[in-house]
């Protein structure tokens, strides 16, 4: 076997993630790295896909971040059969591979096959150029990417997304080019409002609905002006309170955070959601709430985001709403956080201006509660609790509602 180097230098470092988005964000939050290019593969834009030697159908999301001259990617299965969806079955999230410079595309290919190593996938994305995937985990113990050179006159496209935004990554540009930015650079990247986006899918259409919601709903709300961030849920089937308050009549919420300059200037983004959900077989008529923080976030990350939330639905006795607004900022939104499942917390304020869609936002406040813990968890803390300890005479308790959210992931 020659011991001719075959590899010139390491151009990428590939990770197979569940959730793309929130790994992005993650990486870019803690550690800075990024900003982040998104793209959708499918065979809508990509030729030539082949899985284990046969012609293969699949679809997957791929962010990339660069790090000096490396490229560190994420890739996130969405569907059809492909060596991510492999990897996250046998071995979860984590190293998938590492993609080499070589001299000769072709050369390569030949030589890692006459030295027994399998190819697993291949494509041509956009026509720009070919990759291919090499089993070299028993000798390597990662897959092996090569690429060939891009075509004369091709090029890849711009992404269809960037986290953070390109608003955000553009001001933050701006500001790490000047000693002292102006504070109203800063408007661009802080979170003015939040927005509930409140969905079902229509009967029999859960499937359809999820991968229109996860992918094509998803990219296009995130790469809209203003819109900073976003996470979607959906309603974990464990009721925490026993029965004592109702959820909501919604299975899938979006969480939203939004950079706008008053809440009417969200009124835009409100209707592409609702125009999106028109337009889609499988979605019914969501719901559009519009809320501004009322308090700071106590307490502290979670270990692992997106994580699961707790969200209460409260609205005051009679007049009796600045009473409520204050205790629920200041001292309730504290108090939660004696409950050891939950590890941060904020209150936000319904805003005048509504757009609600198919059902009215009923409740002038919530609280928002990121936890580590499972919902049978909180329920055996709520039993030791004092009767009362989290109530407050303001807060009327026959208009609350409260119920844990996961993330939404593919299935």
């Amino acid at each position: 076997m020659s011991n001719q180097p075959l590899f010139r230098k390491v151009l990428q470092v590939g990770l197979v993630v569940r959730d793309l988005e929130a790994t992005a964000q993650r990486y870019w939050e803690q550690f800075g790295i990024g900003p982040w290019r998104i793209h959708t593969i499918d065979p809508a834009n990509t030729l030539s896909m082949r899985y284990r030697g046969r012609p293969v159908q699949h679809a997957f999301r791929a962010a990339l971040a660069n790090i000096g001259e490396l490229t560190l990617e994420l890739i996130e299965p969405l569907h059809g059969e492909s060596v991510y969806n492999e990897h996250l079955q046998r071995h979860g999230e984590g190293l998938h591979h590492l993609a080499f410079g070589v001299d000769d595309y072709e050369n390569a290919r030949q030589q890692l096959q006459a030295r027994g190593c399998s190819e697993l996938q291949s494509g041509r994305p956009y026509d720009v150029n070919d990759y291919a995937y090499f089993d070299t985990s028993e000798a390597l113990g990662f897959v092996t990417e090569l690429n060939s050179a891009e075509a004369p006159g091709k090029s890849f496209p711009p992404p269809e997304q960037t986290v953070p935004p390109a608003s955000h990554s553009q001001a933050l540009t701006r500001m790490a080019n000047t000693s002292v930015p102006r504070a109203i650079e800063l408007l661009d990247v802080q979170r003015s409002h939040v927005l509930l986006a409140l969905s079902n899918s229509k009967p029999g259409s859960d499937r359809d609905f999820r991968e229109w919601y996860l992918g094509h709903f998803r990219r296009t709300v995130l790469g809209m002006k203003g819109v900073l961030s976003g996470q979607q849920y959906e309603a974990h089937e464990v009721d925490i309170s026993g029965g004592k308050y109702p959820g909501l009549p919604y299975r899938y919420l979006g969480l939203y955070d939004l950079s706008v300059d008053g809440a009417q200037d969200a009124n835009p983004i409100i209707e592409q959601v609702r125009t999106l959900h028109d337009r889609e077989s499988s979605a019914q008529q969501p719901a559009t709430w519009l809320y501004f923080p009322a308090s700071e976030r106590v307490g502290r990350a979670p270990v692992t985001r997106p994580s699961l939330l707790t969200i209460a639905f409260a609205n005051a006795v009679g007049d009796r709403e600045d009473e409520l607004r204050e205790w629920y900022a200041t001292r309730h939104i504290r108090h939660a956080l004696l409950i050891p499942a939950l590890v941060s917390g904020q209150c936000f304020v319904r805003t005048q201006f509504q757009n609600p869609g198919s059902l009215d936002p009923d409740y002038s406040m919530i609280a928002i509660y990121e936890q580590e813990g499972t919902p049978e968890e909180m329920r055996r803390t709520f039993e030791t609790l004092p009767p009362g300890a989290l109530d407050f005479p303001a807060m009327d308790l026959t208009r609350l509602a409260e119920w844990v959210y996961r993330p939404c992931v593919p299935t």
